[in-house]
């Protein structure tokens, strides 16, 4: 890490007081970090895992008044964010989404693209963003909007509602959004624009007291978008896949990219910080 962005790190962590109701200094932290050290996609890889074991090597960094905190609240909250952010980084699921995407739009390069949903980190876009130059994000981001568009993705920090303008876009794509599933398809219907999801249970219509399975929502999402076509899949992560979509690809090609992009396996990548922080711990146990 550059000496810089680690004399501005303390500063920050150091000047304000740090407590559990500003997740003690540390996204704003990880912001600077990844603004100074992030270049490329390798550097992109291990952000998580080198941000969290550096505040990991210098508590004496945050500015607090209880030694509870030092000792158990802030790497707690580590931890947490680490997860956070190693999820948004984690490019196995992606690979199958961005994989059926490409294969989904039509015009290619020209096709304009608005990733829902699209994670703290817009990991997914910018790998469609590789071979793309017409590719946009939505989400609320951790990492600043001049980091993104280094790596030709347009940001647009905020959540979608159904009232969000999505005139700019000819097509809108989501790998689990979540709660903007819903919102999502009502936009597109508003628009009459083209779309491909990847549904997540959270994001759905739902009987809380049936616990009806993802299969029994299809009738509600056709009240929603007449146009909709569901279809069904597994991965190697997840033993049920249902997506939406709307375009002018017929149902066997779509079954067929979908399935194709399913079988794609690609490893986690990095260290764990877990055994980074017990490195660091006999360490200080040594010299002590």
């Amino acid at each position: 890490m550059k000496r810089e962005t680690q004399l501005e790190i303390k500063k920050l962590l150091m000047t304000n007081v740090c407590d559990c109701r500003n997740s003690y200094n540390i996204p704003e932290a990880f912001m600077i970090f990844a603004d100074r050290e992030v270049e490329n996609e390798q550097d992109l890889k291990f952000a998580a895992t080198d941000f969290c074991a550096f505040l990991f090597e210098h508590p004496e960094y945050f500015n607090v008044d209880s030694l509870q905190d030092l000792c158990f609240a802030i790497p707690e909250t580590i931890m947490f964010f680490h997860a956070e952010i190693e999820c948004a980084l984690d490019p196995r699921e992606k690979s199958e989404f961005v994989s059926a995407v490409r294969e989904l739009l039509v015009n290619g390069e020209k096709t304009k693209t608005l990733d829902v949903g699209a994670g703290v980190i817009p990991l997914g876009s910018m790998m469609l963003a590789r071979d793309n130059s017409n590719i946009s994000a939505m989400d609320k981001f951790r990492i600043s909007d001049g980091l993104i568009q280094k790596f030709n993705v347009t940001p647009r920090n905020e959540y979608l509602t159904a009232d969000t303008d999505v005139g700019g876009y000819d097509m809108l794509i989501g790998n689990t959004p979540c709660g903007a599933t819903i919102d999502m398809i009502k936009a597109a219907v508003n628009y009459d624009r083209k779309y491909f999801i990847r549904f997540c249970t959270c994001g759905l219509p739902q009987d809380k007291e049936a616990q009806r399975p993802a299969k029994d929502w299809m009738n509600q999402l056709r009240a929603i978008d007449p146009r909709i076509r569901i279809f069904t899949s597994k991965s190697h992560y997840r033993p049920h896949e249902y997506y939406g979509y709307v375009g002018p690809v017929p149902d066997k090609e779509v079954e067929k990219i979908i399935l194709s992009a399913n079988n794609i396996k690609e490893p986690k990548f990095g260290k764990k910080l877990r055994d980074i922080v017990m490195e660091i711990f006999h360490g200080r146990k040594n010299e002590g």
